[in-house]
């Protein structure tokens, strides 16, 4: 191991947060990646907004993990993202006047640099101008892929929705997502007494946990934002429903009450009614042309 590595260490563990056992170090070490992974999220999600505070470790070890492919999908702009918050949590870990934490802490900045360089400087330039994007807004487990809706080519990813056919701007990712529960297409007939010239609408959903401070308490929040293919074009209802407040983290995929409880039912003049079953349930309606489109 390199002096500037020994270094690095020094800097990383000489911190409160290291001088404790880690459960994701414990999960890691008994190849328990998914537990490690969940467990690393937490704490990057929520000391996201407060890098002073925090080590840089968590944020090195989730995008090595996310490089990889280990306990989370291989996700290379996530990795660039976390690394390069690494190295801002790395750099707020000010050397104190001695000079052996001064060349410690100048050590643990080039360490710091060349895992951002490792991470980042194979993507594309877009794909790097994401990850840049995305330091206050990380929506980790966002696939970054094209889908067929109905013969449509349509890009999802953290740049946010867009028809892969058109040059129209994407629809980003409202609500600052941190973690991306559930993305999935679903597409409705129309009914048996559906007016003339009502056809089938097909709708992309994004769900997604981000933070928010509830009584001087981090608490997280279930976003809902829905998009519409037609005619090669994206249009987008802003819902504005936040479906789940909860205290602790919420974990992986969507939570039961809303797969089990969310519903849809076209009438017969084309608009959409949706419902969440709970107390009280929650309603709305997709009109015709009533979402926003560019």
């Amino acid at each position: 191991m390199t002096v500037g590595r020994v270094l690095a260490l020094v800097v990383f563990c000489a911190l409160p947060a290291c001088a404790s056992a880690q459960p994701w170090a414990d999960a890691y070490a008994a190849r328990n990646y998914e537990k490690a992974a969940d467990l690393l999220q937490q704490i990057v999600v929520e000391s996201s907004q407060d890098l002073v505070s925090v080590v840089p470790e968590p944020y090195r070890q989730l995008a090595q993990m996310y490089a990889d492919g280990r306990g989370v999908p291989q996700d290379a702009i996530a990795a660039c993202s976390l690394a390069r918050m690494a190295g801002q949590a790395t750099m707020m870990a000010a050397p104190t006047r001695q000079s052996a934490d001064a060349r410690a802490y100048d050590a643990a900045i080039k360490d710091s640099d060349e895992f951002i360089r490792t991470h980042c400087e194979p993507l594309t330039q877009d794909d790097r101008l994401t990850a840049e994007r995305s330091l206050g807004c990380l929506a980790l487990g966002m696939p970054e892929e094209t889908l067929t809706v109905v013969g449509h080519s349509v890009r999802i990813g953290r740049r946010g929705i867009s028809s892969a056919a058109g040059n129209d701007e994407p629809w980003e990712l409202f609500g600052c997502p941190q973690l991306i529960a559930h993305v999935r297409t679903t597409s409705l007939a129309p009914p048996d007494d559906a007016a003339p010239g009502v056809g089938a609408r097909h709708f992309i959903e994004v769900f997604s946990w981000t933070v928010a401070t509830k009584d001087h308490q981090l608490v997280h929040v279930l976003r809902w934002n829905v998009y519409e293919v037609t005619d090669k074009r994206i249009h987008f209802f802003p819902t504005g429903h936040e479906f789940f407040t909860l205290p602790s983290w919420p974990g992986r995929g969507l939570p039961i009450e809303v797969e089990r409880g969310l519903s849809f039912d076209m009438i017969r003049s084309g608009h959409v009614r949706w419902k969440l079953e709970g107390a009280p349930p929650k309603r709305g309606w997709f009109i015709i042309d009533g979402g926003v489109q560019r």
